[in-house]
């Protein structure tokens, strides 16, 4: 057997794991609530904490792994998320579940840069058709685990014990570290960088955890108290550290051609108002569903099948309408059919059935899958020497947007419960109005960019460069294993 398909079979099954261990937590979250006795903010702080760790690193992740070695970063990677899912399956605590969170976090940076560089390396020599069959199977284990996290969330939290969703990734990193210790050869001859540029590394990784603490301090204690300000102070001191170290430094993490691309900084705003929008209502409608419309853990979990489904199907259509009408259009219908699917949501409320949530889910699904293409047009503006750089910045983005909007919808839904308990409303009352409020918020933003983005990734003549299929965008930006920025279209 041809030891390249040991290389998609390892970074196959290490995506699918990290991808699987944050989709079967959304569905089990309630239950992990009661049994460690949680707050709302707690389990708030349970899900941005995976993301602000992961999104902080995956620039020290990529860049790791080009100083030394795809390899040994993935195993390394593989390792420490084992461990911490091991320690997260014996927490004690909600303190000890958001500690095993963080390194979970810090895990997934090492892995995910990883992967697609070495699919990248391992297929370049070949002809096109077996890289694309190769990252195509890694494309479907990927949407697979989207697929198959909610219900299994689902079924573990309400049949057995919420622990064993962390405990299921233990085999599942043996097997994808033995499979690259037996597939992932490196050529010697490829060179390496002499530094990793920590000093660039650190100062984001500081911004963005002042500022993460500042907005989680402001839900806390009230924008006024003395920790906010600290907090507030530091993101912004080392936020304009971050600026002055990019002006100075000789490699920037993003470089001149990058911030003078339109295209490319208007696909990196416009994934991060997507996601912003996206998951805040996605990690509230998973506690609306379970709690104020009273659907099992399992029931909860199929719903966001649906939404699975119609993002994998709904990809080939997205590829056919960017080539039809341009990626402005495709991302622009692909925002504005989200903003209608969240806000039917909000509309509805605890009026809404089970298929009317199916198909809800649905709709925000395809809308998801129209703006597929979106990174592919980013990264077609970016000499290919820079594609590993300007692919973990869109990363970056879109976790670090994920993270805010899970903390702003939260601040959001528990301003506007408090102020219905103080009118008078029931608590479950009051988390309704709360989260139909949140919901309504995320919908305008996500219309907004919309508008945006058919004004910003509109195609500017300077702005077109022809760029190497050999390098394929994000998983789920490239359907089928082809790249969308490739010039052939074919």
């Amino acid at each position: 057997m041809d030891k390249r398909w040991f290389v998609v079979a390892a970074v196959g099954s290490a995506t699918f794991v990290t991808s699987l261990d944050t989709a079967v937590l959304n569905t089990a979250l309630p239950s992990i609530r009661a049994d460690l006795c949680m707050s709302l903010t707690d389990m708030e702080r349970i899900g941005a904490s995976f993301l602000v760790t992961y999104a902080s690193l995956i620039p020290a992740g990529g860049r790791m792994a080009d100083r030394f070695g795809r390899k040994r970063i993935l195993l390394c990677g593989l390792l420490l998320f084992g461990c911490s899912s091991v320690f997260a399956a014996s927490a004690w605590s909600s303190g000890s579940l958001i500690t095993a969170r963080i390194l979970q976090g810090a895990s997934a940076a090492l892995i995910s840069p990883t992967c697609l560089a070495l699919i990248g390396a391992t297929f370049k020599s070949v002809e096109r058709k077996k890289r694309d069959i190769a990252v195509g199977v890694w494309l479907s284990l990927a949407a697979t685990a989207v697929a198959v996290g909610p219900p299994m969330g689902g079924l573990i939290s309400q049949y057995a014990d919420w622990r064993y969703i962390f405990w299921i990734n233990v085999p599942t990193v043996g097997m994808s570290a033995l499979l690259a210790v037996a597939g992932v050869c490196e050529r010697s001859d490829v060179p390496r960088r002499k530094t990793v540029g920590l000093g660039g590394i650190a100062l984001a990784a500081c911004a963005i955890l002042g500022t993460v603490v500042t907005l989680l301090l402001v839900q806390d204690r009230g924008p006024g108290s003395p920790p906010v300000f600290v907090s507030a102070t530091f993101a912004i001191i080392t936020a304009l550290a971050f600026v002055l170290h990019e002006r100075r430094t000789d490699d920037p993490l993003i470089n001149e051609e990058m911030r003078r691309s339109r295209t490319f900084m208007g696909g990196l705003t416009v994934c991060f108002i997507a996601h912003f929008s996206l998951m805040g209502a996605y990690f509230y409608s998973a506690i609306f569903i379970q709690q104020a419309l009273g659907y099992s853990p399992t029931r909860a979990g199929l719903i966001f099948v649906a939404f699975s489904l119609l993002m994998l199907l709904g990809v080939p259509v997205a590829t056919r309408v960017c080539a039809a009408h341009g990626t402005h259009v495709s991302t622009a219908a692909g925002l504005l059919t989200m903003a209608i699917g969240i806000g039917l949501s909000a509309a509805a409320g605890t009026g809404i059935n089970y298929l009317e949530l199916n198909a809800v889910f649905g709709l925000i699904g395809a809308g998801y899958a129209l703006m597929t293409t979106m990174s592919g047009s980013a990264l077609a503006v970016v000499p290919e020497s820079g594609y590993g750089t300007a692919s973990g910045l869109l990363d970056t983005a879109r976790e670090l947007s994920s993270l805010f909007g899970i903390i702003c919808a939260g601040t959001i839904l528990m301003a506007e419960e408090k102020s219905s308990l103080a009118g008078g409303a029931t608590t479950g009352e009051a988390f309704v109005s709360g989260y139909r409020t949140a919901l309504t918020a995320a919908a305008i933003t996500m219309a907004a960019g919309a508008a945006i983005g058919s004004i910003l990734l509109t195609p500017r003549t300077d702005d077109r460069r022809s760029s190497s299929p050999a390098h394929p965008a994000h998983p789920l930006d490239t359907p089928g294993g082809r790249s969308d920025h490739d010039p052939s279209g074919k």
